[in-house]
């Protein structure tokens, strides 16, 4: 028996079983129920995201003859036969990139009038429509404006900014996002299981991330995959195969930025020469793992501790390598701007005396209204607002806060709504707040008005420690009269 591939042995043949595309799915089903149906469809998106499925699937339901619903075609019937097998008379699949000439479109168009011979549409698909040459379009228009009622066209393109907007605004568009990475993994799961192909899991979601949106590509590199790896699919099968650093050295990246250990760091550099590795890949294989542990720092559950680093930190040398990534395209040596990137990073990185976590939960023994007011997330206002106010008591889920009349008399239901919702992402709990009134200075501002105070006198005490100084006033008479913090 001839081996059929992946991609076209799985390639959908009823709405039910298209991937990805739910509003789509949902409004072709719609029209086609209520038998509302326009002339003309054109469909868009990146290569591999089911344009030219759709529309075949589109075209039996139109033209089923046993299905008791027309957006469910019944793929018994001669119609649907005959449209599967490609040897349909009345749909007619044109390869526009390769026909793209005024002649051979009015060609085509010149069969439009005639009726269908043994079903109720005559379809014509038009793939890859925007290689159609400029007179082609224009042939177009007119049938386009007004076709025979018998008369369904579809369109696919990958660019739909190159189809003129004169056809455009003639035709009912359908943008196919790119698929999301779950849908592509949870569908080569399924694939695999009924293929009995043996996997891991992380080998799933790499080759979902390769497939960067296209559910074909992700078969074509199964394809690949599969010959080389003996009876099971691995992660590591799937990097030897497609060139792609492995997630330790990335890893070891990481921490060689973070620990700011430059040696460790050349020797990284150098396994990424010697096995010819993309140099951007590996940055964007970097940024990525960075996003993780970004947001593994909101996640008590998630466990990458060895990767630990201030969130600002971390924030910094993302920004870094997102700001050079840019410069891969136009570098002759990528391998140096690889190596400038990292080292910049480990260049621009404070010194860490500790490294904090923001899934470390304060309780009612550790945590200090007047300190840790500077970390809630508010805005100016209602920051501005909480500064005045009193921790008088905290307990469990309750947070009790005492404020004079004055400023109760103006706060919110939204301002308290986001008070909340800014303590229980800091505490890692969720919180109920309450206000009254009260003339307690323990507050934010007062804090805050101490602890400048105490600055200033050690930086006075200090600049009088200061020989130099001291000389220079003395010999212009002079003195300290204020210091202040600029």
């Amino acid at each position: 028996m001839t081996y059929q591939v992946l991609a076209r042995k799985w390639r959908p043949n009823t709405f039910d079983e298209v991937v990805g595309q739910d509003y789509v799915v949902k409004a072709l089903k719609g029209a086609l129920d209520l038998e509302k149906l326009p002339h003309a469809f054109i469909f868009s998106g990146t290569r591999g995201t089911g344009k030219t499925t759709l529309a075949r699937i589109l075209a039996k339901a139109i033209n089923c003859s046993y299905s008791k619903k027309k957006s469910a075609p019944c793929r018994k019937c001669d119609s649907c036969l005959s449209i599967e097998n490609g040897s349909a008379i009345d749909f007619q699949e044109v390869d526009a990139a390769s026909r793209r000439g005024v002649e051979e479109t009015k060609e085509l168009l010149d069969s439009v009038p005639y009726l269908p011979t043994s079903s109720p549409f005559k379809i014509y698909l038009l793939d890859e429509i925007h290689m159609l040459s400029k007179e082609s379009f224009n042939s177009l228009l007119k049938t386009l404006e007004e076709p025979p009622e018998h008369v369904v066209f579809l369109f696919a393109t990958t660019e739909i900014d190159k189809v003129p907007p004169t056809v455009l605004s003639r035709c009912v568009q359908f943008n196919l996002s790119a698929m999301k990475v779950d849908n592509i993994k949870n569908q080569l799961q399924l694939i695999f299981d009924e293929e009995k192909i043996k996997y891991d899991e992380n080998s799933l979601i790499k080759l979902s991330n390769l497939a960067r949106g296209s559910m074909r590509d992700a078969l074509t590199l199964s394809e690949k995959v599969i010959s080389f790896s003996e009876g099971k699919i691995t992660e590591k099968k799937v990097e030897e195969l497609m060139g792609l650093p492995s997630s330790e050295l990335i890893q070891s990246i990481f921490k060689s930025i973070i620990g700011r250990d430059s040696k460790k760091l050349i020797e990284n550099i150098e396994e990424v020469k010697i096995n010819f590795y993309d140099p951007e890949q590996i940055l964007i294989d970097l940024l990525s793992l960075i996003q993780e542990v970004a947001l593994s720092q909101f996640d008590e559950k998630a466990d990458l501790s060895d990767l630990s680093i201030e969130p600002q930190n971390l924030q910094l040398i993302y920004d870094l390598g997102i700001s050079n990534l840019e410069y891969f395209k136009l570098s002759p040596k990528p391998e140096s701007l690889l190596t400038m990137t990292f080292l910049k990073m480990i260049a621009f990185l404070p010194e860490s005396s500790k490294k904090k976590s923001l899934t470390s939960n304060k309780d009612e023994t550790d945590f200090s209204w007047p300190e840790d007011f500077s970390n809630l997330d508010l805005t100016k206002l209602t920051a501005q607002f909480m500064s005045h106010a009193s921790m008088i008591e905290y307990h469990d889920s309750e947070m009790h806060f005492g404020i004079n009349q004055e400023r109760l008399n103006i706060i919110t239901e939204n301002q308290i709504k986001e008070v909340e919702d800014a303590l229980s992402i800091l505490l890692k709990k969720k919180l109920n707040v309450s206000f009254k009134p009260s003339d307690l200075k323990e507050t934010p501002f007062e804090f805050e008005k101490i602890r400048s105070k105490k600055e200033s006198r050690k930086a006075e005490d200090d600049l009088k420690k200061d020989s130099s100084l001291n000389e220079m006033l003395e010999k212009f008479d002079g003195k300290i009269k204020k210091v202040s913090k600029i």
